[in-house]
């Protein structure tokens, strides 16, 4: 059999091996080798491995071809000592060419020939990876690349068994660089509560059993778009003294306690992170910082003197806290025609509603009678959550009605109205 092969250049395009040859440089020197047709034939598979080294990528070689030990012995010794070569991957032993398994190039397969005669190496590529050796070149890649974005081994879900993220093929032969996909977590967030409360101090008990919630409720936060069994981190990146993370901070939810309260709007930064991708949720702490009161429903007769305050509580930025928020009422006389603890006063400490609101009904009874001239002068403080007093009202009740100003009296002063 003869050999021609095109000069180097050539075979940049589809090669042609096995064709009758011209009287050429190639052919001559293929001919001086004609003895080696009877060697093994992995001799031409080391020949080739290094010949496609040598010239040019995979890629360059598209089709199936059956090449003779003798013309694999003329590369060997001919066309691969001509010219200066390219830089070149690493040499190829014999028995990684015997086996097939010449690393990131092409394998030999050795099919049958005719009756008695020598079997040609079939050169085709072999997709690393795909066989029962694996791919120490690309494997390690794949799996880093897979854990730098938080994906699952092997890139499959192991509850549900569908493909998470780019194929091995994807990541391997650079189709993420022609048409990247989403990178899964690429669309990380979090969703859950903007606020947080925190309450002063516990109530204690005076004239109810129980006033509202203590301590102020804990908020949750949860990861959207985390890869499952996707490692997971939490953490406060700005305000780190204004909240705190209890629990776990590992896991697709996080519960944040309110410590102390934001002076600015959005002051607390919280993030998550998940492989290569973060996302932060803003929060602001917020305090039971203020309160109103507007006096309604007066009423007064022969036997009561009453009326009603609505309260308003609000936080630090004017807005009205939420429902069950302690307002605890403490009230002094300042003056007073009767002994202290004789007269009773409605309001009894209780939580706001889910409008931050609450009804303080005071009034002054007697069965006999209320006396003209009557007067009782009361300094009235009240917290709310434990801080404060958020309020100070004085309040005067009159046998002919009930007065409510801002401020305050000194216990026993005499000084009524």
């Amino acid at each position: 059999m003869q050999c021609f092969a095109r000069k180097r250049r050539a075979l940049r395009g589809p090669a042609s091996f096995g064709a009758p040859a011209p009287d050429t440089e190639f052919s001559r020197e293929s001919r001086k080798h004609a003895p080696l047709s009877g060697r093994s034939p992995t001799i031409g598979n080391i020949a080739m491995g290094r010949f496609l080294q040598s010239h040019g990528p995979l890629g360059e070689v598209n089709s199936i071809r059956r090449v003779s030990p003798l013309c694999s012995a003329a590369f060997q010794k001919t066309a691969l000592s001509k010219g200066p070569r390219p830089s070149r991957a690493p040499e190829i032993n014999p028995r990684q060419a015997q086996s097939g398994n010449a690393p990131g190039i092409v394998g030999a397969q050795f099919t049958g020939g005719p009756p008695g005669g020598s079997h040609a190496p079939l050169v085709q590529r072999q997709i690393a990876g795909l066989g029962p050796t694996g791919d120490p070149i690309h494997d390690p890649i794949i799996r880093s690349y897979r854990r730098s974005l938080g994906l699952p081994p092997g890139g499959v879900d192991p509850i549900t068994g569908m493909q998470v993220g780019p194929t091995d093929a994807q990541i391997k032969y650079g189709a993420l660089w022609m048409n990247p996909p989403l990178k899964t977590g690429a669309s990380l967030g979090i969703t859950g509560p903007s606020t947080v409360d925190r309450y002063c101090a516990k109530y204690v008990p005076s004239d109810a059993v129980k006033c509202g919630i203590y301590p102020a409720p804990n908020i949750t936060l949860t990861a959207t778009g985390v890869s499952t069994g996707s490692p997971v981190s939490w953490s406060v990146t700005k305000g780190k003294k204004k909240v705190k993370i209890t629990g776990s901070a590992t896991k697709p939810a996080v519960t944040v306690k309110g410590v102390k309260k934001s002076k600015t709007k959005n002051d607390v930064t919280i993030r998550v992170k998940s492989g290569k991708n973060s996302a932060t949720h803003n929060l602001s702490v917020l305090e039971p910082s203020s309160m109103t009161s507007v006096t309604k429903n007066k009423k007064t007769t022969s036997t009561l003197v009453g009326a009603s305050l609505h309260y308003t509580v609000f936080d630090q930025f004017k807005a009205p806290v939420g429902a069950g928020v302690c307002i605890d009422e403490t009230v002094v006389e300042c003056d007073s025609p009767f002994k202290p603890g004789v007269l009773k006063y409605g309001f009894k400490d209780a939580p706001t509603d889910k409008n931050g609101k609450a009804v303080d009904n005071i009034f002054v009874f007697n069965s006999s009678g209320i006396p003209p001239g009557f007067c009782v002068k009361l300094d009235q403080d009240i917290t709310v959550g434990g801080c404060g007093p958020v309020l100070r009202n004085v309040i005067v009740i009159q046998s002919t009605g009930i007065t409510v100003t801002k401020g305050d009296c000194k216990a026993n002063s005499g000084t009524c109205p």
